[in-house]
């Protein structure tokens, strides 16, 4: 399990690259580290402890930002998030970070590893957000054709986006998804309506002949 300590700096005995083995009060600590610390340098490392060749080192993932670890646990604090979660949207939005989730919570999708029903089972609840909530739709929205365009298609028929839209909202009324992609034509999507097909807004702004690669799904 990963936990933070405070290090004061001895020597750093081998640089390799930005890959750091370094001497400190704690015992030896090896990670990777742009500039190579000096004697009385004190640092806060996150990461964990380990053998090797008998020894105990702390092999550390990360340099720990006194800010940014502060605008973490205020996070932490207020919402109900994960420690990875809140340290990503903390090194992503900074200070803006705790107005950006009060906003629109599903923003935390643009995030590594973050899905829409990790977000949707921690804030739709706690956050008082309805089922047709125009943040909640358009995130099911972009979830759902991110999924069904992941082996590659740059196109899907629209009927395939209107049921994983449905089912990631829960099974709402089937009018909410209709009105829902509609509404999101020209601003998350591209709806190609003589082919009932659709693409990911994006994907068709970096690939302008998209129709032309469809599949036949």
């Amino acid at each position: 399990m990963e936990e933070t300590i405070n290090v004061l700096v001895y020597d750093t005995l081998i640089s390799r690259d930005d890959w750091r083995r370094i001497d400190c009060d704690v015992g030896i600590c090896t990670g990777n580290l742009d500039d190579a610390p000096a004697y009385g340098d004190r640092l806060r490392l996150r990461g964990k402890w380990a053998k090797f060749r008998g020894e105990d080192q702390f092999k550390f993932s990360e340099v720990v930002d006194a800010d940014i670890e502060a605008i973490e646990n205020l996070i932490i604090s207020q919402f109900n998030v994960s420690s990875r979660v809140a340290r990503l949207a903390a090194k992503e939005w900074k200070k803006s970070a705790v107005s950006v989730i009060s906003k629109n919570p599903y923003d935390l999708m643009k995030l590594s590893r973050v899905g829409f029903e990790y977000v949707d089972s921690n804030f739709k609840e706690s956050a008082g957000i309805a089922d047709d909530d125009e943040r909640r739709v358009d995130a099911a929205i972009i979830s759902a054709i991110s999924g069904l365009t992941s082996n590659g298609d740059t196109s899907i028929n629209t009927s395939k986006l209107k049921s994983k839209t449905w089912k990631l909202l829960g099974f709402v009324d089937m009018w909410i998804v209709d009105m829902a992609v509609d509404s999101a034509d020209g601003r998350l999507i591209i709806v190609d309506q003589k082919a009932s097909r659709v693409a990911a807004k994006s994907d068709y702004e970096n690939d302008s002949s998209i129709w032309e690669y469809v599949d036949n799904g």
